[in-house]
Protein backbone atom coordinates (compact mmCIF):
# COMPACT_ATOMS: atom_id res chain seq x y z
CA UNK A 1 0.00 0.00 0.00
CA UNK A 2 1.16 3.20 -0.61
CA UNK A 3 1.74 5.97 2.11
CA UNK A 4 -1.70 8.20 2.06
CA UNK A 5 -0.30 11.26 4.23
CA UNK A 6 3.40 12.99 4.72
CA UNK A 7 3.45 11.26 7.75
CA UNK A 8 6.45 8.41 8.28
CA UNK A 9 4.84 5.53 7.47
CA UNK A 10 7.59 3.41 8.65
CA UNK A 11 6.44 2.78 12.25
CA UNK A 12 3.17 1.52 10.84
CA UNK A 13 2.94 -1.96 9.52
CA UNK A 14 -0.23 -3.14 9.85
CA UNK A 15 -1.40 -6.61 11.65
CA UNK A 16 -3.59 -9.48 9.73
CA UNK A 17 -5.36 -12.19 11.34
CA UNK A 18 -6.16 -15.43 9.49
CA UNK A 19 -8.39 -18.14 11.22
CA UNK A 20 -8.52 -21.22 9.55
CA UNK A 21 -8.61 -24.87 10.90
CA UNK A 22 -6.64 -25.69 7.86
CA UNK A 23 -3.27 -24.81 8.17
CA UNK A 24 -2.35 -25.23 4.50
CA UNK A 25 -5.04 -22.52 3.43
CA UNK A 26 -3.44 -20.30 5.95
CA UNK A 27 0.09 -20.56 4.52
CA UNK A 28 -1.59 -20.18 0.66
CA UNK A 29 -3.22 -17.10 1.74
CA UNK A 30 -0.10 -15.97 2.99
CA UNK A 31 2.19 -16.37 0.07
CA UNK A 32 -0.43 -14.36 -1.61
CA UNK A 33 -0.42 -11.87 0.76
CA UNK A 34 3.67 -11.48 0.51
CA UNK A 35 3.69 -8.25 -1.79
CA UNK A 36 1.56 -6.30 0.92
CA UNK A 37 3.57 -4.49 3.15
CA UNK A 38 1.96 -6.32 6.37
CA UNK A 39 2.62 -8.60 9.28
CA UNK A 40 0.22 -12.10 9.09
CA UNK A 41 -0.73 -14.14 11.96
CA UNK A 42 -1.90 -17.46 11.73
CA UNK A 43 -4.78 -19.06 14.09
CA UNK A 44 -6.37 -22.92 13.40
CA UNK A 45 -9.31 -22.24 15.72
CA UNK A 46 -11.35 -19.19 17.05
CA UNK A 47 -10.22 -19.73 20.49
CA UNK A 48 -6.33 -19.38 19.13
CA UNK A 49 -7.60 -16.38 17.09
CA UNK A 50 -9.32 -14.51 20.32
CA UNK A 51 -6.26 -15.23 22.40
CA UNK A 52 -4.04 -13.33 19.10
CA UNK A 53 -6.38 -10.48 19.72
CA UNK A 54 -5.94 -10.11 23.52
CA UNK A 55 -2.06 -10.23 23.24
CA UNK A 56 -1.43 -7.79 20.30
CA UNK A 57 -2.66 -5.11 18.03
CA UNK A 58 -4.92 -6.10 14.84
CA UNK A 59 -5.66 -4.30 12.20
CA UNK A 60 -7.48 -6.36 10.14
CA UNK A 61 -9.17 -10.28 10.57
CA UNK A 62 -10.13 -13.09 7.76
CA UNK A 63 -11.78 -15.89 9.56
CA UNK A 64 -13.11 -19.56 7.23
CA UNK A 65 -17.41 -19.91 8.09
CA UNK A 66 -17.01 -23.72 8.60
CA UNK A 67 -14.76 -24.88 11.61
CA UNK A 68 -15.09 -27.34 14.51
CA UNK A 69 -15.51 -26.18 18.37
CA UNK A 70 -15.98 -22.42 17.46
CA UNK A 71 -17.42 -21.65 13.87
CA UNK A 72 -16.25 -18.08 11.31
CA UNK A 73 -19.62 -16.77 12.59
CA UNK A 74 -19.24 -17.60 16.77
CA UNK A 75 -15.65 -16.26 16.17
CA UNK A 76 -16.43 -12.93 14.46
CA UNK A 77 -19.58 -12.82 16.85
CA UNK A 78 -16.92 -12.60 20.20
CA UNK A 79 -14.62 -10.53 18.04
CA UNK A 80 -17.32 -7.80 17.07
CA UNK A 81 -18.61 -7.65 20.87
CA UNK A 82 -15.04 -7.24 22.07
CA UNK A 83 -13.09 -5.12 19.31
CA UNK A 84 -15.74 -3.46 17.74
CA UNK A 85 -12.86 -1.36 15.71
CA UNK A 86 -11.40 -4.11 13.71
CA UNK A 87 -12.36 -4.44 10.45
CA UNK A 88 -13.60 -8.81 9.34
CA UNK A 89 -14.05 -10.29 6.59
CA UNK A 90 -15.74 -13.84 6.01
CA UNK A 91 -14.43 -16.67 3.49
CA UNK A 92 -17.22 -18.80 3.16
CA UNK A 93 -18.48 -20.77 -0.03
CA UNK A 94 -22.13 -20.11 -1.95
CA UNK A 95 -23.24 -22.97 -0.58
CA UNK A 96 -22.84 -21.17 3.24
CA UNK A 97 -25.17 -18.30 2.83
CA UNK A 98 -27.80 -18.77 5.33
CA UNK A 99 -24.59 -18.80 7.58
CA UNK A 100 -22.97 -15.90 5.85
CA UNK A 101 -26.44 -13.81 6.43
CA UNK A 102 -26.09 -14.96 10.51
CA UNK A 103 -22.36 -13.69 10.25
CA UNK A 104 -23.15 -10.21 8.39
CA UNK A 105 -25.65 -9.89 11.28
CA UNK A 106 -23.65 -10.83 14.56
CA UNK A 107 -20.63 -10.03 13.40
CA UNK A 108 -20.82 -7.08 11.16
CA UNK A 109 -18.41 -8.24 8.91
CA UNK A 110 -17.07 -5.23 5.68
CA UNK A 111 -16.82 -7.82 3.74
CA UNK A 112 -16.88 -11.42 2.43
CA UNK A 113 -14.40 -13.54 0.01
CA UNK A 114 -15.81 -16.65 -1.63
CA UNK A 115 -14.25 -20.05 -1.83
CA UNK A 116 -12.27 -20.61 -3.35
CA UNK A 117 -10.66 -17.39 -3.84
CA UNK A 118 -8.78 -15.24 -6.59
CA UNK A 119 -5.76 -14.26 -5.34
CA UNK A 120 -5.82 -10.81 -7.32
CA UNK A 121 -9.48 -9.64 -5.20
CA UNK A 122 -7.96 -11.83 -1.90
CA UNK A 123 -4.95 -8.47 -2.29
CA UNK A 124 -7.76 -5.99 -3.24
CA UNK A 125 -9.85 -6.73 -0.17
CA UNK A 126 -6.90 -6.92 2.40
CA UNK A 127 -5.47 -3.72 0.65
CA UNK A 128 -9.21 -1.81 1.28
CA UNK A 129 -9.36 -2.92 4.65
CA UNK A 130 -6.05 -1.97 6.02
CA UNK A 131 -6.04 1.35 4.15
CA UNK A 132 -8.96 1.90 6.17
CA UNK A 133 -6.83 1.32 9.16
CA UNK A 134 -4.23 3.27 8.38
CA UNK A 135 -6.70 5.88 7.46
CA UNK A 136 -8.25 5.71 10.87
CA UNK A 137 -4.28 5.51 12.56
CA UNK A 138 -3.90 8.86 10.40
CA UNK A 139 -7.09 10.21 11.44
CA UNK A 140 -6.18 9.96 15.31
CA UNK A 141 -3.22 11.15 14.78
CA UNK A 142 -3.97 14.41 13.33
CA UNK A 143 -7.16 14.87 15.50
CA UNK A 144 -4.26 14.65 18.25
CA UNK A 145 -2.73 17.27 16.67
CA UNK A 146 -5.32 19.41 16.53
CA UNK A 147 -5.95 18.78 20.08
CA UNK A 148 -2.36 19.59 21.01
CA UNK A 149 -2.58 22.70 18.93
CA UNK A 150 -5.10 24.21 20.08
CA UNK A 151 -4.25 23.53 23.70
CA UNK A 152 -1.25 25.70 22.80
CA UNK A 153 -2.98 28.16 21.21
CA UNK A 154 -5.15 28.74 24.45
CA UNK A 155 -1.97 28.86 26.62
CA UNK A 156 -0.27 31.70 24.17
CA UNK A 157 0.10 35.56 25.48
CA UNK A 158 -2.48 37.21 24.04
CA UNK A 159 0.69 40.10 23.12
CA UNK A 160 2.21 36.64 20.69
CA UNK A 161 0.16 37.88 17.87
CA UNK A 162 1.73 36.69 15.00
CA UNK A 163 2.32 33.83 16.79
CA UNK A 164 -1.57 32.93 17.22
CA UNK A 165 -1.84 33.70 13.23
CA UNK A 166 1.14 30.75 12.67
CA UNK A 167 -0.39 28.38 14.70
CA UNK A 168 -3.95 28.97 13.44
CA UNK A 169 -2.58 28.27 10.00
CA UNK A 170 -1.44 25.17 11.05
CA UNK A 171 -5.10 24.18 12.06
CA UNK A 172 -6.55 25.12 9.34
CA UNK A 173 -3.92 22.55 7.50
CA UNK A 174 -4.32 20.22 9.65
CA UNK A 175 -8.61 19.64 9.16
CA UNK A 176 -8.02 19.92 5.14
CA UNK A 177 -6.05 16.72 5.73
CA UNK A 178 -8.84 15.66 7.55
CA UNK A 179 -11.40 16.70 5.05
CA UNK A 180 -9.34 14.74 2.51
CA UNK A 181 -8.89 11.52 4.64
CA UNK A 182 -13.13 11.73 4.48
CA UNK A 183 -12.79 11.80 0.86
CA UNK A 184 -10.59 8.83 0.46
CA UNK A 185 -12.75 6.51 3.21
CA UNK A 186 -16.07 7.54 0.89
CA UNK A 187 -14.19 6.37 -2.41
CA UNK A 188 -12.84 3.11 -0.47
CA UNK A 189 -16.36 2.67 0.56
CA UNK A 190 -17.61 3.12 -3.08
CA UNK A 191 -14.88 0.73 -4.90
CA UNK A 192 -15.78 -2.07 -2.03
CA UNK A 193 -19.36 -1.70 -3.69
CA UNK A 194 -18.01 -2.30 -6.58
CA UNK A 195 -16.00 -5.20 -6.20
CA UNK A 196 -19.37 -6.59 -3.95
CA UNK A 197 -21.06 -6.47 -7.64
CA UNK A 198 -18.02 -7.76 -9.36
CA UNK A 199 -18.17 -10.95 -6.86
CA UNK A 200 -21.90 -11.43 -7.31
CA UNK A 201 -21.68 -11.21 -11.09
CA UNK A 202 -18.99 -14.31 -11.41
CA UNK A 203 -21.88 -16.57 -11.23
CA UNK A 204 -23.13 -14.80 -14.65
CA UNK A 205 -20.51 -13.68 -16.92
CA UNK A 206 -22.57 -11.09 -18.37
CA UNK A 207 -24.14 -9.62 -15.21
CA UNK A 208 -21.28 -7.52 -14.39
CA UNK A 209 -22.13 -5.66 -17.55
CA UNK A 210 -25.59 -5.74 -17.22
CA UNK A 211 -25.63 -4.71 -13.47
CA UNK A 212 -23.47 -1.83 -14.48
CA UNK A 213 -26.24 -0.62 -17.04
CA UNK A 214 -28.78 -0.91 -14.79
CA UNK A 215 -26.78 1.24 -12.41
CA UNK A 216 -26.36 3.95 -14.75
CA UNK A 217 -29.45 4.13 -16.10
CA UNK A 218 -30.82 4.93 -12.13
CA UNK A 219 -28.15 7.15 -11.65
CA UNK A 220 -28.99 9.22 -15.25
CA UNK A 221 -32.33 9.49 -14.13
CA UNK A 222 -31.77 10.23 -10.79
CA UNK A 223 -29.51 13.39 -11.86
CA UNK A 224 -32.65 14.48 -14.32
CA UNK A 225 -34.57 14.70 -11.42
CA UNK A 226 -32.00 16.63 -9.78
CA UNK A 227 -31.60 14.63 -6.66
CA UNK A 228 -28.39 15.62 -4.87
CA UNK A 229 -25.26 13.80 -5.17
CA UNK A 230 -25.34 11.85 -1.85
CA UNK A 231 -28.62 10.64 -3.00
CA UNK A 232 -27.48 10.01 -6.71
CA UNK A 233 -24.36 7.56 -5.47
CA UNK A 234 -26.85 5.60 -2.98
CA UNK A 235 -29.26 4.86 -5.89
CA UNK A 236 -26.47 4.00 -8.14
CA UNK A 237 -24.92 1.49 -5.36
CA UNK A 238 -28.19 -0.05 -4.39
CA UNK A 239 -28.78 -1.02 -8.49
CA UNK A 240 -25.45 -2.35 -8.51
CA UNK A 241 -26.52 -4.28 -5.14
CA UNK A 242 -30.16 -4.78 -6.29
CA UNK A 243 -29.71 -8.46 -7.12
CA UNK A 244 -27.22 -9.56 -3.99
CA UNK A 245 -30.45 -11.08 -2.00
CA UNK A 246 -30.05 -14.05 -5.16
CA UNK A 247 -26.98 -15.55 -4.08
CA UNK A 248 -29.05 -18.28 -2.59
CA UNK A 249 -31.15 -19.18 -5.85
CA UNK A 250 -30.06 -22.26 -8.08
CA UNK A 251 -28.94 -21.72 -11.04
CA UNK A 252 -31.91 -23.23 -12.61
CA UNK A 253 -34.13 -20.80 -11.19
CA UNK A 254 -31.60 -17.64 -11.31
CA UNK A 255 -31.65 -18.06 -15.17
CA UNK A 256 -35.82 -18.80 -15.60
CA UNK A 257 -37.94 -16.29 -16.79
CA UNK A 258 -40.31 -14.85 -13.34
CA UNK A 259 -43.21 -15.84 -15.46
CA UNK A 260 -42.38 -19.22 -15.42
CA UNK A 261 -41.45 -19.57 -12.07
CA UNK A 262 -43.62 -22.33 -9.60
CA UNK A 263 -44.94 -21.57 -5.95
CA UNK A 264 -41.98 -22.29 -4.44
CA UNK A 265 -39.62 -20.83 -6.32
CA UNK A 266 -41.67 -17.53 -6.64
CA UNK A 267 -42.44 -17.51 -2.82
CA UNK A 268 -38.33 -18.03 -2.53
CA UNK A 269 -38.58 -14.98 -5.13
CA UNK A 270 -40.43 -12.96 -3.45
CA UNK A 271 -37.94 -12.74 -0.05
CA UNK A 272 -34.96 -11.91 -2.13
CA UNK A 273 -35.28 -8.37 -1.71
CA UNK A 274 -35.57 -8.91 2.34
CA UNK A 275 -32.72 -11.04 2.14
CA UNK A 276 -30.93 -8.48 0.20
CA UNK A 277 -31.48 -6.22 2.80
CA UNK A 278 -30.85 -8.08 5.76
CA UNK A 279 -27.13 -8.75 3.91
CA UNK A 280 -26.40 -5.15 3.79
CA UNK A 281 -27.97 -3.24 7.05
CA UNK A 282 -25.33 -4.64 9.03
CA UNK A 283 -22.74 -3.14 6.91
CA UNK A 284 -21.73 1.02 7.76
CA UNK A 285 -22.64 3.18 5.37
CA UNK A 286 -25.42 1.05 3.43
CA UNK A 287 -28.47 1.36 5.30
CA UNK A 288 -29.33 4.00 2.92
CA UNK A 289 -29.20 1.05 -0.13
CA UNK A 290 -30.64 -1.75 2.24
CA UNK A 291 -34.18 0.10 2.04
CA UNK A 292 -33.65 1.22 -1.12
CA UNK A 293 -33.17 -2.51 -2.22
CA UNK A 294 -35.77 -3.79 0.08
CA UNK A 295 -38.83 -1.99 -1.42
CA UNK A 296 -37.35 -2.15 -5.38
CA UNK A 297 -40.69 -4.15 -6.12
CA UNK A 298 -42.88 -2.17 -4.34
CA UNK A 299 -45.28 -1.14 -6.53
CA UNK A 300 -47.32 2.47 -7.36
CA UNK A 301 -50.21 1.55 -6.54
CA UNK A 302 -49.48 0.12 -3.70
CA UNK A 303 -49.70 -4.13 -5.10
CA UNK A 304 -46.10 -4.50 -4.88
CA UNK A 305 -43.92 -6.74 -2.16
CA UNK A 306 -43.08 -7.20 0.42
CA UNK A 307 -44.54 -4.70 2.50
CA UNK A 308 -47.05 -3.60 -0.43
CA UNK A 309 -46.48 0.03 0.29
CA UNK A 310 -47.50 2.60 -2.28
CA UNK A 311 -47.30 6.18 -3.65
CA UNK A 312 -44.75 8.59 -1.79
CA UNK A 313 -43.93 5.45 1.30
CA UNK A 314 -42.07 3.51 -1.55
CA UNK A 315 -38.63 5.09 -0.98
CA UNK A 316 -37.84 7.33 -4.16
CA UNK A 317 -34.63 5.06 -5.07
CA UNK A 318 -36.63 1.87 -5.04
CA UNK A 319 -38.97 3.51 -7.61
CA UNK A 320 -36.26 4.51 -9.93
CA UNK A 321 -34.27 1.39 -9.35
CA UNK A 322 -37.56 -0.88 -10.19
CA UNK A 323 -37.90 1.31 -13.87
CA UNK A 324 -34.08 1.03 -14.82
CA UNK A 325 -34.66 -2.63 -13.68
CA UNK A 326 -37.72 -3.81 -15.44
CA UNK A 327 -36.57 -1.63 -18.73
CA UNK A 328 -33.18 -3.60 -19.05
CA UNK A 329 -34.58 -7.31 -17.77
CA UNK A 330 -37.65 -6.58 -20.39
CA UNK A 331 -35.19 -6.56 -23.07
CA UNK A 332 -33.83 -9.13 -21.74
CA UNK A 333 -36.45 -11.23 -21.30
CA UNK A 334 -36.13 -11.89 -18.18
CA UNK A 335 -40.23 -11.54 -17.71
CA UNK A 336 -41.56 -13.36 -20.44
CA UNK A 337 -38.82 -15.48 -21.61
CA UNK A 338 -39.34 -13.53 -24.83
CA UNK A 339 -36.99 -10.51 -25.41
CA UNK A 340 -38.62 -6.95 -26.39
CA UNK A 341 -37.30 -4.56 -28.34
CA UNK A 342 -35.97 -1.23 -27.20
CA UNK A 343 -39.12 0.39 -28.55
CA UNK A 344 -41.41 -2.31 -26.95
CA UNK A 345 -39.49 -2.11 -23.45
CA UNK A 346 -39.86 1.47 -23.51
CA UNK A 347 -44.01 1.19 -24.24
CA UNK A 348 -44.61 -1.33 -21.50
CA UNK A 349 -43.01 1.13 -18.91
CA UNK A 350 -44.78 4.02 -19.93
CA UNK A 351 -48.21 1.38 -20.36
CA UNK A 352 -47.98 0.45 -17.05
CA UNK A 353 -46.92 4.49 -15.72
CA UNK A 354 -48.95 5.48 -12.87
CA UNK A 355 -49.51 1.96 -11.64
CA UNK A 356 -46.40 0.02 -11.06
CA UNK A 357 -44.02 3.05 -11.45
CA UNK A 358 -44.09 6.55 -10.44
CA UNK A 359 -45.28 8.67 -13.65
CA UNK A 360 -42.29 11.53 -12.54
CA UNK A 361 -39.93 8.78 -12.64
CA UNK A 362 -41.06 7.78 -16.20
CA UNK A 363 -41.18 10.67 -17.21
CA UNK A 364 -37.33 11.17 -16.76
CA UNK A 365 -36.80 7.67 -17.95
CA UNK A 366 -38.22 8.41 -21.34
CA UNK A 367 -35.76 11.64 -21.35
CA UNK A 368 -32.70 9.58 -20.72
CA UNK A 369 -32.74 5.87 -22.20
CA UNK A 370 -32.51 6.89 -25.65
CA UNK A 371 -28.84 7.16 -25.18
CA UNK A 372 -28.76 3.66 -24.39
CA UNK A 373 -28.60 0.50 -26.95
CA UNK A 374 -29.34 -2.76 -25.22
CA UNK A 375 -28.21 -4.68 -28.26
CA UNK A 376 -24.86 -5.22 -29.95
CA UNK A 377 -24.38 -4.39 -32.87
CA UNK A 378 -23.40 -6.93 -35.61
CA UNK A 379 -20.41 -6.21 -37.87
CA UNK A 380 -22.78 -6.20 -40.62
CA UNK A 381 -24.93 -3.37 -39.45
CA UNK A 382 -24.86 0.13 -38.03
CA UNK A 383 -27.50 2.47 -36.37
CA UNK A 384 -28.30 5.44 -38.51
CA UNK A 385 -30.16 8.76 -37.67
CA UNK A 386 -33.38 8.96 -39.88
CA UNK A 387 -31.75 12.05 -41.76
CA UNK A 388 -29.00 10.20 -42.64
CA UNK A 389 -30.80 7.29 -44.87
CA UNK A 390 -30.00 7.02 -48.23
CA UNK A 391 -32.03 5.70 -51.27
CA UNK A 392 -31.17 1.99 -51.51
CA UNK A 393 -30.31 1.00 -47.71
CA UNK A 394 -31.36 -2.15 -46.89
CA UNK A 395 -32.98 -2.05 -42.38
CA UNK A 396 -31.10 -5.13 -40.28
CA UNK A 397 -34.20 -4.44 -37.84
CA UNK A 398 -37.57 -3.80 -37.55
CA UNK A 399 -38.38 -0.13 -36.71
CA UNK A 400 -40.61 0.23 -33.74
CA UNK A 401 -42.38 2.82 -32.88
CA UNK A 402 -42.35 3.98 -29.06
CA UNK A 403 -45.73 2.00 -28.75
CA UNK A 404 -44.49 -1.50 -29.78
CA UNK A 405 -46.37 -0.91 -33.35
CA UNK A 406 -43.92 -2.33 -36.53
CA UNK A 407 -43.89 0.94 -38.79
CA UNK A 408 -41.20 -1.04 -41.43
CA UNK A 409 -39.73 -4.99 -40.62
CA UNK A 410 -36.24 -5.99 -41.37
CA UNK A 411 -34.96 -6.52 -44.86
CA UNK A 412 -36.80 -3.36 -46.20
CA UNK A 413 -35.27 -1.89 -48.68
CA UNK A 414 -35.36 2.11 -48.67
CA UNK A 415 -36.87 4.11 -51.20
CA UNK A 416 -36.94 8.00 -51.38
CA UNK A 417 -40.82 7.66 -51.09
CA UNK A 418 -40.22 6.07 -47.57
CA UNK A 419 -37.23 8.16 -46.49
CA UNK A 420 -39.57 11.09 -46.50
CA UNK A 421 -42.46 9.33 -44.59
CA UNK A 422 -39.91 8.23 -41.85
CA UNK A 423 -38.70 11.63 -41.03
CA UNK A 424 -42.46 13.07 -41.33
CA UNK A 425 -43.07 10.82 -38.95
CA UNK A 426 -40.50 11.26 -36.12
CA UNK A 427 -41.37 15.14 -36.73
CA UNK A 428 -45.00 14.28 -36.29
CA UNK A 429 -44.35 11.79 -33.32
CA UNK A 430 -42.12 13.85 -31.75
CA UNK A 431 -39.64 10.80 -31.29
CA UNK A 432 -36.28 9.16 -32.57
CA UNK A 433 -37.03 5.62 -34.22
CA UNK A 434 -34.46 3.14 -33.40
CA UNK A 435 -32.84 2.56 -36.92
CA UNK A 436 -30.54 -0.03 -38.00
CA UNK A 437 -29.09 -0.70 -41.72
CA UNK A 438 -27.14 -3.34 -42.96
CA UNK A 439 -23.20 -1.70 -43.73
Amino acid sequence: MDDLFEINNEEFKPTLLLVDDEENILKAIRRALRSINVNVLMATSGKQGLEFLSQQPVNLIISDMRMPEMTGAEFLSQAAHLYPDIPRILMTGYSDMESTVQAINDGKISNYLPKPWNDDALKSIVADGLQSAQLKQHNAYLTQQLIEKQAALEALNKNLEQTVIERTQEVIIKSEKLEDANLQLNNTHNSMVSLISNILALRNEKGSRISELKASIAKDIAEKMDLNASEIQSIYNATLLSNIGKMTFTDKTLDKPYNTLNKVELESFKKFPILGEAVLIGIPGLSIESKIIRGQFERYNGLGFPDALEDNEIPLGSKILAVARDYVELVQGLYTGKPFEEAKARAEIKKYSGERYDPNIVEAFIDIIEKYSMKDIAENEKRIPARNLQEGMVLSRNIYSSSGVILLKKNHKLDTLLLDKIINFEHLADENLDIYIYN
